[in-house]
């Protein structure tokens, strides 16, 4: 076949003619006057879609063609292509052949130069004709992409200055092909701006780069100005170019276009993604503009727009104001909460009463999106952000109540614990929600009731659970699939708080939710999987023997439920045969040999999916690898297919993984003959790319304990680069230690106590994140890493779990030299109150396991402790007292007579407001006080306190403690006898207040 023929074949419709044509092209391009032919046809073809056609092929075929061809073709080739590109009449075409130019140039950069090239593009720039200028600028920025320009960073430097005068002058071209063109070339050197010259240079482009958007804007182009927006985001990304000084004018020009409801919804999602990228990016640079007012007013009332009927169904996807609603959402979780929530919460106040429908419906929209990132603020004005949900709950417009409803879920999820306190006007709410006569509205109040139960004990939820559960199961019988499983969520996340409270309604609850156990239509199996959640979460809360009826019954969908192909539905069929496992221990070794094969087979499933041939042989390509001379083989057609991760065999196989280690845990010997199988599962766990499945490996070796010393959680603790993948790690160790002390772990001493080192001092690979945003705000303080409270309270589980395994003969020098100072740098006044409180509580925790042995080291102690008693947190100085008994034990009235400050910290945690947690572990501390002096305590002085503050109200493990001091028997002497009788009246009162 003639090269023009295979063109046109190429185009055709019919399949048997065009995979010919691939073959015949196939072989054409194995020589090396295939160049020649693809331009003679791209300059002389009569159709321009064949001209099109031969130079896109070309470009493909250069590569391998260039090296073969003369240097004289390749004069022909380089001379004909700009005649072409400047002669042809479509524009198509001119496009194509701009293409092979810069596809040509990069590679005469490998083999020889090309030093006509960039003369003659400056000559177009300033041609007559505009449509040569356009394509001169379009095809410089396809140059410096494709590395034809110079072909290195370092010598493209040498161009910058140019080419920004060169940027600079097409902006302001009189032509708008010409501006519009530059709008787009100019964002091909961002990647090559490293220097603060060059970022000053091109921050003086912005202001004209949206000028030039702006006037092809107004002439009804809206391409440049979704370009320059794109760009923009693109810059904001960039470490290199700081935005201080153009923030005004770049954020004057997205509100300008994001405002402007006549603009096309895509164009203003482009100016709404902009402030989001700046704020993400630039976020402290954007504070300290004044900027960040005006852009929070914009927002609001584009989440109050009013949208057409024809558009209300598709709103929570793609309209303005939920667009504009997640950029509120970027900008309060990146902002500081003092600059988003007066404003937002401003609006929303004003606007919840409003007569629009619309704009009340954006001041809960808003208010909800602020949520997460102002989750401090609103905590403290809690009641009065209640009071607007509470309004919008009642609204006549269902869009309205539901939004109420999705602002508690937020509130429930971040604004804690306080929100799980307001329980008695919350719940009342959520019912009335639930017995809306619209269905969505309905749905979104299951939601919340998920949400919010997830967060409440027993005694918040007992009083409302004949009319919440009562209204859910009736829901469960009426409402259609999408309503019956948001029922079935808000259901389970009742039982988990209620718990025992929940025995009552068991029976009736089993019932209902039997018949979704056995569905099997695609519709139901995300019900079904949620019903097997919802039973197992029943059986731990009503018992064993309450269960016993529904067992057999529930036991066997379960198992049939593994057949079918649904990867959810496995995934908490595992989870629920844990709690199940958990509930009946030796009594599951019935069902262990289906179990565990169940859950061996999840964690063998291939976590890839391969695409299928179309054929059988081969996969169909794509326009550009038409003719590809590199696919010859029939193994081409698998190297181009693509591999999918499936995320959902994932979440399986994390719950597969907890299972193995819930059912060894639970059967315990039973387990001996499943042991082999499930130790090489779980060591594959421990090794899986995603973190989810690493952790529940961590939390199954103690599970798998006897049978898995070797493979003690060590490595993971100082190499894993995620925080909860450590903190389960860590957990895991210290459940090692306890459970058979140091002896497993003795090979890995070092490296846990290194590790430990690491953690404490924020050094730790999960501990340490990048910051590209180098501009401190000026009243920010440093923040903990992500999960350094979590990290943190581990270790403080650990560190004693090592001393008491080691003794404190071994470690002590060990905590000295190593651990007790980044412990006491962690206890710092600048450190969060959570932080603060797990190193206090730690230091405690190591003075009890340590002895009177490291008397030497009880001064800093000492201090960070009687400091903590008097700080502001009840959580810290909680811990505070209770270090400070163990401080007591171990070293009697000298601590307190040594330091005398003591008693005033003393005196502050046993007055009458003091929180009942802290006061109950002072009274222990004055118990071990009293316990280890002698005469020279002054008695009375620390007794009478002690007796005003008693009985325990919270803590009852320093029961054990105290009742063995509130007599006067345990004294010493006899004079000290005296004196606890003089109490006697006191010790009365105590006992009596004990009984009531």
């Amino acid at each position: 076949m003639q090269l023009g023929a295979i063109l046109q074949a190429l185009l055709s419709h019919d399949n048997t003619a065009r995979q010919q044509a691939e073959r015949e092209l196939k072989k054409l391009a194995r020589h090396a006057e295939a160049s020649l032919q693809l331009l003679e046809a791209a300059q002389g073809a009569s159709s321009c879609q064949v001209r099109q056609l031969a130079c896109v092929l070309l470009r493909r075929h250069i590569p391998t063609l260039w090296p073969k061809t003369s240097a004289q073709a390749k004069q022909h080739v380089k001379a004909t292509l700009q005649q072409i590109v400047l002669g042809d009449l479509d524009s198509g075409v001119r496009k194509a052949a701009a293409d092979v130019i810069a596809a040509v140039a990069g590679i005469a950069a490998q083999y020889e130069s090309w030093p006509e090239l960039l003369p003659w593009l400056n000559q177009c720039t300033q041609d007559s004709n505009e449509q040569h200028r356009a394509m001169a600028i379009n095809l410089i920025a396809n140059l410096i992409e494709s590395g034809g320009i110079a072909g290195t960073e370092d010598t493209l430097r040498q161009y910058f200055a140019g080419l920004m005068v060169l940027f600079q002058k097409a902006l302001q071209d009189s032509s708008g092909i010409v501006r519009a063109a530059a709008v787009t070339a100019v964002g091909s050197v961002l990647d090559f701006v490293h220097d603060k010259e060059q970022a000053s240079q091109f921050q003086q482009l912005v202001p004209i780069i949206m000028q030039a958007a702006s006037s092809s804007l107004e002439a009804g182009d809206l391409a440049p100005a979704e370009r320059a927006l794109e760009m923009f985001q693109e810059m904001a990304e960039i470490p290199s170019i700081p935005l201080s000084p153009i923030i005004p004018q770049l954020v004057s020009w997205c509100l300008h276009l994001a405002s402007n409801t006549q603009l096309s919804l895509s164009l203003r999602e482009q100016a709404l993604a902009t402030l989001q990228w700046i704020a993400r990016y630039k976020p402290k640079q954007l504070a300290k503009t004044s900027c960040v007012k005006p852009i929070l007013q914009t927002l609001c009332i584009i989440c109050a727009e009013s949208l057409p009927d024809d558009e209300e169904d598709a709103a929570d996807e793609s309209s303005a104001p939920q667009l504009a609603s997640e950029a509120l959402d970027v900008m309060a979780v990146n902002l500081p909460p003092k600059h988003i929530f007066p404003e937002v919460f401003a609006f929303s106040k004003a606007a919840v009463e409003n007569t629009a429908a619309a704009v009340r419906h954006g001041a809960v929209l808003a208010l909800l999106m602020v949520t997460e990132g102002c989750a401090a603020a609103i905590r403290k004005k809690l009641q009065d952000v209640l009071e607007v949900v509470a309004i919008a709950a009642r609204d006549s417009e269902a869009k309205v109540r539901e939004a109420s409803l999705v602002a508690v879920g937020e509130m429930a999820e971040h604004c804690l614990p306080e929100f799980a306190e307001q329980s008695a006007s919350v719940l009342p709410f959520l019912y009335s929600a639930l017995q809306d006569p619209v269905a969505k509205v309905q749905a979104r109040a299951c939601s919340a009731l998920e949400a919010y139960c997830d967060h409440l004990e027993t005694e918040d939820i007992q009083g409302s659970l004949s009319d919440l559960v009562g209204k859910l199961l009736e829901l469960m019988h009426q409402g259609n699939p999408g309503r019956q499983l948001t029922s079935i969520g808000a259901l389970a996340a009742i039982v988990g708080a209620a718990e025992a409270a929940f025995r009552p309604y068991a029976s009736a609850a089993l019932q209902t939710l039997s018949p979704f156990l056995q569905a099997c239509q695609d519709e139901k199996l995300q019900c079904r999987a949620r019903a097997m959640e919802c039973v197992g979460l029943i059986a731990k809360a009503v018992g064993k023997e309450d269960m016993q009826p529904f067992m057999p019954d529930f036991m066997k969908a379960a198992f049939q439920g593994f057949a079918l192909d649904y990867s959810e539905l496995r995934e908490y069929t595992h989870g629920t045969l844990c709690d199940v496992a958990d509930l009946l221990k030796m009594d599951f070794s019935a069902y262990l040999p289906e179990a565990t094969r169940f859950a061996l087979a999840s964690l063998a499933q291939k976590d890839c999916s391969v695409p299928a041939r179309e054929d059988g042989a081969s996969i169909t390509q794509d326009s550009e690898s038409l003719g590809s001379d590199t696919s010859d083989e029939e193994g081409d057609a698998d190297a181009d297919r693509s591999y999918g991760v499936r995320t959902g065999i994932t979440d399986e196989k994390a719950s597969a993984t907890r299972a193995l280690g819930t059912y060894a845990m639970a059967t315990g010997m039973a387990y001996a003959p499943y042991l082999s199988d499930a130790v090489e599962a779980i060591k594959q766990s421990t090794g899986y790319f995603h973190e989810d499945v690493r952790e529940q490996a961590y939390l199954a070796l103690p599970g798998l304990l006897h049978a898995v010393q070797e493979n003690v959680p060590v490595s993971p603790v100082d190499s894993d680069d995620d925080a909860r993948a450590v903190t389960a790690a860590i957990g895991g160790l210290t459940k090692v230690m306890q459970l058979v002390g140091a002896g497993a772990c003795q090979p890995h001493l070092a490296n846990i106590m290194e590790a430990s080192r690491k953690i404490l001092a924020g050094e730790a690979i999960c501990q340490i994140t990048v910051d590209s945003d180098f501009e401190d705000l000026e009243d920010e303080q440093d923040e903990p890493a992500i999960g350094d409270e979590d990290l943190l309270a581990a270790l403080t589980d650990l560190l004693p779990a090592l001393a008491k395994a080691l003794g404190s003969n071994i470690y002590l020098p060990v905590f000295e030299k190593e651990h007790l100072s980044p412990l006491l740098a962690r206890s710092k006044a600048s450190q969060p109150e959570a932080i603060r409180a797990n190193a206090v509580g730690a230091l405690g925790e190591m003075v009890k396991e340590l002895g009177p042995q490291a008397k030497h080291l009880y001064p800093p102690i000492i201090s960070v402790v009687g400091r903590e008693l008097m700080c502001d947190e009840a959580a810290v100085r909680r811990n505070a007292a209770y270090a400070l008994g163990r401080l007591f034990q171990h070293g009697g009235a000298h601590v307190l007579i040594q330091h005398p400050f003591l008693s005033k910290a003393l005196a502050h945690v046993l007055r009458g407001d003091e929180a009942p947690e802290v006061k109950d572990n002072a009274c222990s501390a004055i118990a071990w006080l009293i316990e280890k002096s002698g005469s020279e305590l002054p008695l009375t002085q620390v007794l009478g306190p002690l007796l005003a503050a008693l009985p325990l109200r919270v803590d009852m493990e320093e029961a054990e403690c105290t009742k063995a001091h509130d007599t006067s028997g345990r004294s010493t002497s006899t004079r000290t006898s005296r004196r606890c009788i003089m109490l006697g009246p006191g010790l009365f009162h105590v006992y009596n207040r004990g009984m009531h």
